[in-house]
This record gives C-alpha cells, sequence and structure tokens, in this order.
C-alpha cells in the first residue's frame, strides 16, 4: 500500500538522485565549456541525439507498461529486455556494416566521423541494456538504490569527461564520458535491482501489453520530435557552432527544469497508478502537489529568465555569451511546470496513454513548425517557438484534463494563486535590484538580484503559504523515516 510516508520518502530519494546528478553534471559542464570549443560541444550533442532517438523507439513504452502492470511476471521482464537489446544490437550492427555512408549521412561536419559513428553504435546496445532493470526498481519504489546509482554515473563520468578534456582530447574526452556512464549504467542498475534476463520468456508474454506499447510508442516517436527535431534543424541549417550555443542554453534549461522538479517524474506515475480507484484522491494529490511544485517552478525559472544574460558569460566564459538568450527565453517554459506536471502524467498513470499521445502529437508538430519557422531568423527565434509549443501542450493537459480527471482550468488556477503571488513578489524584487544595480559590475548585479530575491521569497512563502511549510515538515519526516529502513533494493 502506497502512504504518504512512501510518497514523501520517494520524493526525498528522487530529489537526491536529480540533484546529486544534476549538480555533478552542472559542474562537469562548467569545466567542459571552459575547454572544449563550441564545435565540439555541438558534435557530442548530434551524437547524443540520434541515440537518445534510437534508444528511447526502442523502448516502446515497455518500462511504462512493466510499472503500472497489476502484478509483476519475471518472465514478462526477460522477454521485454531481450526484445529491447536485439533489437539495439541489430541496428548497431547495420551501423557498422554501413558506417562509412552512415558517417557522411548523420556526421557530415566531423572530423573524426567514422571513428564517432562507431562510437555511437556501441553506445545505442549499452543504452538499452539497463531499461527494465531501471523499471523493476521504479516499480518497487526503489528510489534510494535509483539515487544511488545516478550519483556514482554522474561523478565517474563527469571525471573522465574532464580528465580527458584536460589532457587535450578534445571531441572525444565527452564521447569518453558518454561510455563509462553506459558500462556503470549497465552493472550498478542490474546490481541494484537483483535482477537478471536469463530465465524463460517468449514474445506471447509481451501480447498484453500490445495495445499499451503501441500507444506509447507513437508518442516516444512524436516525443522525440518534440524534444530533438529543433536540435536537428539547428545543425542543418545554421552548423554545428550554432548547435553547440544552442545546446547549451538549452542544456542548461534542462538541468534547471529538472533540478527544480525533475524529481517528481520518477515518482509520480508509480505513485498515481496506485490511486486508479480512488478519483476523489487522485484530483486533490495532483492538485495538491502541483502547487506545491509551483512555489518552486514559477520563482525559479522565472530568476533564471532574468539573469540569464549575466550569469551564463560569468559562469562560462565570453565565448558563450550567445547562449544566454536561449536559456533567458527557455526557461520560460519552465513557468508552468507545476501547475501541469500531475495532470499531464495522469493518462499514463491512469493507463491512458493514447490521450497522453494526442497530446504529444499536436505539440511536436507545433516544435518542428515553429523551428522550421524560426531557424532564418536565429536561435532566439527557434527558442521562442519551443515556448510557445510548450504554451499549446498546456493548453491540451488541461482540455484533457477536465475529461479524464473533473478538474477543470479554473480549479487549477485556484490552486496555482499563492505559487504565481509568491513568485511574482521574489520576481518584482529581483527585477527592481537588477535596474538598481545597472551601472555596477555584473557579479554585484548578480549578488542584488540573488539577495532580494531569497530575501522576498523566504517572507512570502512563509506568510502567504502555511501549507507548503507543512508539505517541507512532511518532508523532513519522510527523510528521517526513510534513513532508519533498511536500503531499497528493489526485487
Amino acid at each position: 500500500m502506497i502512504t504518504k510516508k512512501t510518497l514523501v520518502s520517494g520524493m526525498f530519494w528522487s530529489a537526491v538522485r536529480v540533484w546529486g546528478t544534476r549538480v555533478t553534471t552542472l559542474v562537469v559542464f562548467m569545466v567542459l565549456a571552459r575547454l572544449l570549443a563550441p564545435d565540439a560541444i555541438g558534435t557530442v550533442a548530434l551524437v547524443t541525439t540520434y541515440t537518445q532517438i534510437i534508444w528511447t523507439l526502442l523502448s516502446a513504452g515497455l518500462a511504462e507498461y512493466l510499472i503500472q502492470a497489476k502484478t509483476r511476471d519475471p518472465h514478462r521482464e526477460a522477454a521485454a529486455f531481450w526484445v529491447q537489446v536485439g533489437a539495439a544490437t541489430l541496428i548497431a550492427a547495420l551501423l557498422v556494416v554501413f558506417r562509412e555512408p552512415a558517417a557522411a549521412l548523420l556526421l557530415a561536419d566531423a572530423p573524426d566521423r567514422v571513428p564517432l559513428l562507431l562510437v555511437m553504435a556501441a553506445l545505442i546496445p549499452l543504452q538499452s541494456m539497463p531499461q527494465v532493470a531501471e523499471g523493476v526498481l521504479r516499480r518497487e519504489l526503489a528510489f534510494k538504490a535509483l539515487a544511488m546509482r545516478s550519483t556514482v554515473i554522474a561523478f565517474a563520468g563527469g571525471a573522465t569527461g574532464v580528465g580527458l578534456a584536460l589532457a587535450g582530447w578534445g571531441v572525444w574526452s565527452l564521447m569518453a564520458k558518454l561510455v563509462v556512464e553506459a558500462v556503470l549504467d549497465v552493472v550498478v542498475v542490474f546490481w541494484s535491482a537483483r535482477w537478471h534476463p536469463f530465465r524463460s520468456w517468449s514474445l506471447a508474454a509481451l501480447a498484453p501489453a500490445r495495445g499499451f506499447v503501441a500507444a506509447m510508442f507513437g508518442t516516444r516517436v512524436v516525443e522525440l520530435i518534440q524534444s530533438r527535431s529543433d536540435a536537428l534543424i539547428v545543425q542543418a541549417f545554421l552548423g554545428t557552432a550554432a548547435l553547440g550555443y544552442y545546446s547549451t542554453g538549452l542544456r542548461l534549461f534542462q538541468i534547471c527544469y529538472e533540478l527544480l522538479g525533475g524529481m517528481t517524474w520518477q515518482v509520480s506515475v508509480p505513485f498515481l497508478s496506485r490511486l486508479k480507484e480512488q478519483p476523489e484522491e487522485f484530483r486533490r494529490v495532483a492538485l495538491r502537489l502541483g502547487a506545491v511544485l509551483s512555489l518552486v517552478a514559477i520563482p525559479g525559472f522565472g530568476l533564471l529568465a532574468i539573469v540569464a544574460p549575466d550569469i551564463v558569460p560569468v559562469v562560462f566564459g565570453e565565448k558563450w555569451r550567445a547562449a544566454a538568450p536561449v536559456l533567458a527565453i527557455y526557461a520560460l517554459a519552465g513557468l508552468p511546470f507545476g501547475a501541469v506536471h500531475f495532470l499531464q502524467v495522469a493518462p499514463i498513470a491512469l493507463g491512458r496513454s493514447a490521450s497522453y499521445f494526442h497530446i504529444t502529437a499536436v505539440t511536436a508538430a507545433c516544435v518542428v513548425a515553429g523551428a522550421f519557422a524560426g531557424v532564418r531568423y536565429g536561435l532566439e527565434a527557434v527558442a521562442l517557438s519551443g515556448v510557445l509549443a510548450e504554451v499549446v501542450q498546456v493548453a491540451l493537459v488541461l482540455r484533457n484534463s477536465r475529461g479524464l480527471l473533473g478538474i477543470g482550468p479554473a480549479a487549477v488556477l485556484r490552486s496555482q494563486r499563492v505559487p504565481m503571488l509568491v513568485g511574482g513578489l521574489a520576481l518584482a524584487a529581483a527585477a527592481l535590484a537588477l535596474w538598481a544595480a545597472q551601472s555596477a559590475g555584473t557579479s554585484l548585479r548578480l549578488a542584488a538580484a540573488f539577495g532580494s530575491f531569497g530575501v522576498v521569497y523566504a517572507l512570502a512563502l512563509l506568510t502567504l503559504s502555511p501549507e507548503a511549510i507543512g508539505f517541507l515538515r512532511e518532508l523532513r519526516g519522510g527523510v528521517s523515516s526513510s534513513r532508519a529502513q533498511a536500503p531499497e533494493s528493489g526485487a
């Protein structure tokens, strides 16, 4: 049975996972951005785009199906593993056999395109192997094990990348980082889950998953179009160096996105799926947690948009100033995260993946159309088109939640009144401080903005949102209880 204590403990360890991983990633990225040229960053961004496209399509929603299924079936899990890994190995073999034309097509601007393609081919089966075992851990709510795994991998990969970059390896320092992370991921996740695929299986074990997987596969396709098409369009029309600037601004936004709210993605689906038969409780939890999450998302992303033009050149160096407008614009897309997150994942938790697919498909179409329209006007226009696509997605999620959950836009807005007020006051203080210190140095301007923001935010939170304080007390209690428990290792 899933209790409030389980949810809070899960959110704590998910927060440890996200913060430990993303803080490490951010620090590593800060160092690598100073050591490497924009075209090197752009080349590896292109490689990771291709590998993510392939292994995400190969997952086909099987992990989500295993998570939300009523009972566990080791034979079904083994079948899912071998289907995914077998398909990944086949694709990798095809890339190796046709490496010359494939490298010319996919990595035309890279000087070492064939060796890069071969490493990319090796990454595809490696990255597909941990997915089922990770699904087992998520199903069992073993978020402590997931947190430890992610932190170890991020640290080891980051150390490899930075060490080789300092030794002058250039783009290969980033490729070595990807390989080390992939190999460690396989080892650590299997050890944590105490799971192995070496048991009898057949494709018939996956027959009940066909409807769910078909809808999720379509969703994965359009999600990839939504998340990766802009990078491919930028590279095709503006070149690898421009992709380096664009992917850096977008990457920084994504890191902050996960730092401020990404921990809930790991918890929300397995938790909400246990509330399928309690619609009233489902609605109450979705709105309450959405309001608490917005108390972080609205002021956090708003502050990121305000300070991006100053903080990017300070942290990463003047050569990355072109990435600052991309970051500032994309930060606007994070403002509604808290309001719609739990409503957005509700169809998956309820086994209604078709409605999730429809929303994602329309959003993906908007991303592609916007990127093609904006690329002729520069990186800022491409980023703005991404934000407009997010606005469309929010509208679709709110519309869908009315029919699926009985939660209308008015109820969502009522739940967001306090977060919007708290965030608005804090952001106004930060903007006023930046304006007052406009003739000062950059460091002083940033200190004034962060200081004013922190003071006003804390006062507004204490005064206007006692519910959030109560939730933090529950979180502290969940942390204490989780420390007293034996380590979660999954099944």
